[in-house]
Parts: C-alpha cells; sequence; structure tokens
C-alpha cells in the first residue's frame, strides 16, 4: 500500500504519554509527530462513521512516512497545531496486508 499523500497530511500533533502507562494524571514531556491529518467529527458525520459519542475527531498518523510516529496509548493527550489539548480514546492499527503498520487511527474528545 502506498503511504497517505503528505498533501493529505499537513498538521504537526504534540502528544504526551501517561507516566508509567498509567492513569494517575501525570503525563510525559510532549513528542511530536509531524505530517499528520486531522479530521474533525463533523466530516465523519456525513459518511456515517462510527466515532464515539462527543469524539472531536480523527487522527490520521502514517506508519511510515510521519516522522516521530508511534501508536499512541488510550488516555494519552494530544494536540494538533498547537490548539487544544484532547484525550486520546482509541488508537486503531490499520496494517499493510500484514506486512507492518499502514497507518493509525486515533480517535479524539
Amino acid at each position: 500500500m502506498r503511504p497517505i499523500p503528505r498533501s493529505a497530511r499537513p498538521s504537526t500533533a504534540s502528544v504526551r504519554v501517561p507516566k508509567g502507562g498509567g492513569y494517575g494524571g501525570e503525563f510525559e514531556e510532549p513528542s511530536a509527530i509531524e505530517r499528520v491529518r486531522f479530521e474533525p467529527a463533523s466530516a465523519w458525520l456525513v459518511r456515517q462513521y462510527g466515532l464515539g459519542d462527543g469524539a472531536q475527531g480523527l487522527v490520521f498518523i502514517d506508519g511510515a512516512d510521519s516522522p516521530g510516529a508511534f501508536e499512541v496509548p488510550v488516555g494519552s493527550k494530544l494536540r494538533i497545531d498547537g490548539g487544544e489539548w484532547m484525550n486520546v480514546t482509541r488508537c486503531a492499527t490499520r496494517r499493510a496486508f500484514g506486512k507492518g503498520v499502514h497507518h493509525w487511527e486515533i480517535e479524539v474528545r
């Protein structure tokens, strides 16, 4: 599979992972992931995609061409281009025919 086109991924995400992998309310320093795409929930309502209640949208991270990319754990904080911090409620890994990660779809609220 080809990477998601760079022109479709104009943003940078900052991610704060919970310290120790837990939910104690403390987070690591932000990590940057470049060349991501954020689509607000309103764009997905038209497609009747099953976003969770209260979701603000989906973030797409390319597995091969988003510098700093990693599987963002649920419970992390994420913001796009310096905006408001959002909570990560789901991270779905999409594989390229079993060869590796094609991209991640991260639901935020």
